[in-house]
Parts: structure tokens; C-alpha cells; sequence
């Protein structure tokens, strides 16, 4: 699985912030949100590579959500 990370670091001001999420409110194609600089001249993004087994062995369980245990 690859999961893109979006790096906000470069985001000086609440403008830049505000001008993203109104950019992100529009209806955007999946092929621009391939470019982050089409999205957002500041935004950076990197790539995530991880095993699906990884995210299971990673995860916690919250305790109410288990089953209860028979016997």
C-alpha cells in the first residue's frame, strides 16, 4: 500500500491554510491531485510504502471493540 502524506510545513499564515481547504472543497479530479503544486503552490507530499501487515500489527485495538472471548 502507498498512502500520500501531505507536508504542510511551508504554511506560514492562515491564508495559506484557508486557501487550501477551499481548494480541497472543489470538485478535483484524480488527476490533479497527483501534482501537489496544482493543489497548492506550498504544498509537499511524500510517499508512505507499507505492507498491509504492518498496519495490522500496528493498529490497537480499543478493548470494547473486541469480542467477548467464549468459555
Amino acid at each position: 500500500m502507498v498512502l500520500k502524506i501531505w507536508d504542510l510545513r511551508l504554511f506560514t499564515d492562515k491564508t495559506d491554510l484557508d486557501a487550501l481547504k477551499t481548494r480541497l472543497k472543489q470538485n478535483l479530479k484524480r488527476s490533479e491531485l497527483i501534482n501537489e503544486q496544482i493543489i497548492h503552490p506550498k504544498l509537499g507530499c511524500a510517499k508512505l510504502r507499507i505492507h498491509l501487515d504492518d498496519i495490522a500489527y500496528c493498529v490497537e485495538w480499543e478493548e470494547w471493540s473486541w469480542p467477548e472471548e467464549e468459555g
